[in-house]
């Protein structure tokens, strides 16, 4: 072949290493622009499905008020047996929820908030329910003689615990 050929083919070979080279730098940076935008994706979902759990809970944690309202409302009724009942379902409801029992509300994140906000009022309307002067059958079965501090349910779900100053 004539070096001017050979010149020829080097030249176009050497350009076509250079497309090369530029095709595999701009591919890379393609793939990492799509590296980072699957990483925002993947951050998004994980915030989205956050929220989704937050709000699942916040949810869960507002049916176990409106319980304790109806329990309380039925109270306030001189219905004593209803008002039990229904806490008692309030209590079942908070336990799904946090089955740990009492929420450390001393500084409480966004979930901690919903099961203090639904846990106090539940402790206040069991407490009314369980040791009431116009309900003698519970406290008479409970043996207490003051009022109810604190209520726990067996890991089974079939017992009721109660505490109280006397007992």
């Amino acid at each position: 072949f004539p070096s001017h050929d050979i010149k020829q083919a080097d030249a176009a070979v050497a350009a076509a290493e250079k497309r090369v080279e530029a095709a595999q730098g701009e591919s890379e940076e393609i793939r990492l622009a799509a590296q980072r935008n699957l990483d925002a994706a993947e951050r998004k979902q994980a915030e989205a499905d956050r929220q989704v759990r937050l709000a699942s809970d916040r949810l869960a944690a507002t049916n176990v008020q409106i319980t304790v309202l109806n329990s309380q409302a039925a109270y306030r009724n001189n219905d004593t047996l209803q008002a039990m009942i229904l806490g008692l379902q309030a209590g079942e409801q908070y336990k799904a929820l946090d089955p740990k029992g009492k929420p450390d509300c001393g500084k409480p994140d966004e979930k901690t908030q919903s099961l203090c906000d639904a846990y106090y009022p539940l402790m206040a309307a069991l407490q009314q329910t369980l040791y009431s002067p116009t309900n003698g059958l519970t406290t008479n079965s409970l043996q207490h003689q003051s009022a109810v501090l604190s209520v726990s349910w067996s890991p089974d779900g079939e017992t009721i615990a109660t505490g109280s100053s006397d007992n």
